[in-house]
């Protein structure tokens, strides 16, 4: 897989000295929160988390009435294998993911194994000054793709501002329109953008380098 920006490693040493969180900030969540210590966690209602370090071992699915927003929040997916946990927006929900204060959320892996981030038809996802990294694996299979990065199905998605790096695919577009992704810096992934039957696109501003595929 690729590599992220951040060796697992060092993002653990980065939890642990709390350099994702501004200092004398105060973490807390409404809804559905605290996520599960096991199994997964599912997003069933207007949930609001802010300033967390969340280690995930299992899936986080947004399903139809949930509305999951993240303010600066570091989610590491404890991954054992490639792909073995995702990120799940479904039909019917909703993401936010943005910074607080300028302090970006991070979505990434907590060893050298990838997890998957899916973006359903008919979902709704907003990712604002966050960072993306350790996202999918070297698994095409065909069909739609969904283990190769973060993956977008839905035309209500906006993405601006991010880092969306150390991914194999940074954002893969399946099937889709209307999605916009602005000023995002995508690096060191294998695949930049993998736009696959898509069209009526808004992507602007955007700088994509050390990708090893056009």
């Amino acid at each position: 897989m690729s590599r992220s920006i951040w060796p697992p490693l060092l993002v653990s040493a980065l939890m642990l000295t709390g350099i994702f969180q501004p200092p004398g900030v105060t973490g807390g969540g409404t809804g559905n929160f605290p996520a599960p210590e096991q199994d997964d966690w599912v997003i069933s209602n207007d949930t609001e988390i802010w300033n967390e370090t969340i280690l995930l071992n299992g899936n986080l699915i947004i399903a139809s009435g949930g509305n999951l927003t993240f303010r600066n929040i570091t989610l590491l997916f404890n991954c054992t294998s490639s792909g073995q946990y995702r990120l799940e927006v479904q039909d019917g929900g909703q993401i936010h993911i943005r910074d607080e204060n300028g302090a970006p959320s991070v979505i990434a892996s907590n060893s050298e194994y990838a997890y998957k981030f899916w973006i359903q038809k008919g979902a709704s996802a907003e990712i604002m000054n966050s960072v993306v990294t350790d996202c999918g694996h070297n698994s095409w299979n065909g069909g739609t793709n969904n283990a190769t990065g973060l993956w977008v199905a839905s035309s209500n998605v906006t993405i601006s501002s991010c880092n969306i790096s150390g991914n194999y695919v940074g954002i893969y577009l399946h099937n889709t329109s209307g999605v916009g992704i602005y000023s995002c810096l995508f690096s060191s992934n294998t695949y930049g953008i993998y736009i696959n039957n898509s069209r009526d696109l808004s992507i602007a501003g955007n700088t994509i380098c050390n990708c090893t595929a056009s």
